[in-house]
């Protein structure tokens, strides 16, 4: 009796822990966020690091290569966003008269069929609710934001940089600070975690970055406006799994349907990048990533909840790699292991989970 009260109390306390601590990590979101982009970059370009390191360089050759790469991709990236967005502005409000007429059209329909009800609606400016324009000014309003968006960008550098610095530095630690037995098993523990973190992050941004170039070339060759700007939005809301894709493979419709005259090129544009969607995240990307993850679709749909409530946007972007990278450090730790199984989306053999828990065990089984 006392050690179930014992029990129940613990459960209590781990859970106001939880809540106490998700509502720091809420109010630190300015500066938890950039850091946590920085520890999943780190993890990318750790290999550079370690390549100058072996070779005898010093630190900031290697820390020099990394600013200079991370750079040009940060350079080509705004370039990109930034043209796509101002011709997206530029051009944007041509289609303003057209959907002045779809909604009028739309409001008729809908009072001739309220009115077979005998039903009646007060009058509502759909023009003004729906205006493009008002659409165009949200979209230039947050370019004012780029500054913002520079200095959270000069942040993850900063602490980008500092990782780095210290990059394979925490396995020597380990085998100095322990027994060899211990020290060995640790030490390849941390390795395995950080290769498999590693191998994810780069298959999915190479599989993100796929989806968002064909992305734009379907919708080139279809002839749909401001392309890049679409590839840019697939790109990111790859990240964000099932929902990300509806997303980024509906938005184009709504604008192929005020520059098309005809159903052709938006069933197209609705088309062809979900199936490219279906392709690359079902097929191309499980046969790349050697170790599937096997996400929970539950625990996903919770994370993108959690993460999303903690941190916007740029929450539900990391959602699913933070999530992965959780249940990779599971998989490597015997004792949490079995929250590693229920992070999955399929019930692994229980000899496949035990040949895995002695695999991590035989460093210490020998030594000892």
């Amino acid at each position: 009796m006392v050690q179930s009260s014992n029990n129940l109390i613990l459960l209590l306390l781990g859970i106001l822990v939880a809540i106490a601590l998700g509502f720091v990590m809420h109010l630190l979101a300015s500066i938890l966020l950039p850091l946590i982009i920085a520890l999943l970059l780190s993890n990318l370009f750790s290999p550079i690091m370690l390549y100058f390191k072996k070779r005898k360089f010093p630190a900031f050759i290697g820390l020099l290569m990394v600013l200079l790469v991370f750079g040009l991709m940060v350079s080509v990236l705004g370039l990109l966003i930034y043209s796509s967005i101002a011709s997206f502005v530029d051009g944007i409000r041509i289609y303003q008269p057209k959907l002045t007429q779809l909604v009028v059209d739309m409001e008729y329909q809908l009072r001739q069929i309220l009115g077979n009800f005998d039903m009646r609606i007060e009058d509502i400016p759909w023009q003004d609710a729906l205006s493009v324009s008002s659409v165009a000014d949200s979209v230039t309003s947050g370019v004012g934001s780029f500054l913002h968006f520079l200095t959270n960008t000069f942040i993850v550098i900063l602490y980008m940089m500092f990782i780095l610095a210290t990059s394979g530095q925490l396995t020597q630690k380990v085998k100095s600070a322990f027994q060899p037995g211990y020290a060995n098993a640790m030490a390849g523990i941390i390795e395995n975690i950080d290769k498999q973190v590693r191998q994810y992050l780069f298959v999915k941004t190479l599989m993100s970055l796929l989806m968002g170039i064909v992305t734009s070339v379907i919708l080139w060759l279809i002839g749909l406006d401001f392309p890049i700007m679409w590839g840019f939005i697939a790109f990111l809301l790859n990240y964000i799994p099932n929902v990300g894709g509806t997303i980024a493979t509906a938005l184009p419709v709504i604008l192929a349907i005020l520059q098309f005259d005809n159903w052709v090129q938006p069933i197209l544009v609705l088309t062809l990048p979900l199936a490219a969607h279906m392709i690359i995240g079902n097929v191309l990307e499980p046969r790349i990533m050697a170790n599937s993850l096997d996400l929970s679709a539950v625990l996903v749909l919770i994370s993108l909840i959690f993460w999303g409530w903690l941190w916007g946007i740029g929450g539900m972007i990391l959602a699913v790699p933070l999530t992965a990278t959780i249940k990779i450090i599971f998989e490597n730790i015997v004792p949490l292991h079995p929250l590693s199984i229920l992070m999955s989306g399929e019930i692994p053999l229980k000899e496949e989970v035990l040949d895995k828990i002695e695999e991590q065990l035989e460093p210490i089984s020998l030594k000892s």
